[in-house]
């Protein structure tokens, strides 16, 4: 359900405080909702509802590795209780990323975010989740965005609000789903961590890596920051036996080379597709790992 409003607004400070300041002058559109100016910028807000309870801590926290179009997120900057955070994600098979200013107020249950750069038209992106506890009946979930457009053309911001509502409902329902299986999904998740240290320049081995999940023949999606992480989720071609396969390599820089901190994580099918033994898995993964690790030495790695 989504719900179109007017949302108190501000043009500085951190996402938590970017909800402070009223707009005035409303603009009529089509769908009998309005829009509101701010300057020169037409400002548009709109609230959508999860139907169907959940668990507060599994929402709150949000399990990245669950999601199926959550690629990665790495917090590049914290200050107090704001985060800067590059999120990844997949969409229709392509990575697309953004910036985004993260605030956590884990009494509250809520989690304020404000877009770095947002794509123009739009000049400014933000919002919060929130989440209110229902006892023994899980929680509610809604989600607020408030998004500006340069000029006056109230179609831009339509079509923008168009978009949210196809996404948003499909992410709270995934969110739903997540938290009321969270139990059998964590006993499902195999995880192998496997390091190296390889004698090596760390921009040369970076670029070994990234072009090891490049070469896949479009199995994997992935990123990387410069020198720091590569991440790959597979998108096609799984095991039957798993339902989500992600991964990441972390270099650092030491006295004696690279290090490289590999890690891959499995969600098993559920059964009967999913093998009973998960400790198998995990001696398949560190296989896999070790594989891709020795050929760091001779300058070529594959990802299997």
């Amino acid at each position: 359900m989504r719900k179109v409003t007017d949302y108190p607004f501000t043009m500085s400070g951190s996402p938590r405080d970017s909800l402070a300041r009223d707009s005035t002058c409303r603009i009529p559109l089509q769908d009998g909702s309005t829009a509101r100016r701010d300057g020169l910028a037409t400002v548009r807000d709109t609230q959508h509802f999860a139907e169907r309870t959940v668990v507060c801590p599994c929402v709150y926290k949000r399990q990245p590795l669950y999601f199926p179009g959550h690629l990665h997120g790495e917090v590049l900057r914290s200050e107090g209780d704001t985060d800067l955070i590059e999120r990844w994600v997949v969409d229709g098979g392509a990575v697309r990323g953004w910036r985004v200013r993260r605030g956590l107020d884990a009494d509250a249950l809520r989690i304020t975010f404000e877009h770095d750069r947002p794509q123009p038209p739009l000049t400014r992106m933000l919002g919060e989740w929130t989440i209110e506890a229902r006892g023994d009946a899980g929680s509610a979930v809604s989600v607020r965005h408030t998004f500006t457009a340069d000029g006056d053309d109230p179609g831009v911001l339509a079509g923008v609000a168009a978009g949210l509502d196809r996404a948003v409902p499909r992410q709270l329902g995934q969110t739903a789903q997540i938290a009321e299986d969270l139990p059998g999904l964590r006993r499902r998740t195999v995880r192998q961590v496997l390091s190296e240290t390889v004698d090596a320049d760390l921009p040369a081995v970076y670029k070994v890596l990234l072009d090891a999940a490049a070469d896949s023949a479009g199995r994997f999606a992935h990123t990387g920051l410069p020198d720091t992480v590569v991440v790959y989720k597979q998108i096609s071609g799984l095991d039957p036996r798993f339902a989500t396969v992600t991964g990441q390599f972390r270099l650092s820089d030491t006295p004696a080379g690279v290090t490289v901190k590999a890690v891959r994580s499995v969600v098993l099918s559920p059964a009967p597709a999913g093998p009973e033994d998960p400790a198998a898995v995990r001696d398949e993964l560190a296989a896999s790992l070790a594989t891709t690790l020795r050929g760091l030495r001779a300058g070529r790695a594959t990802l299997d």
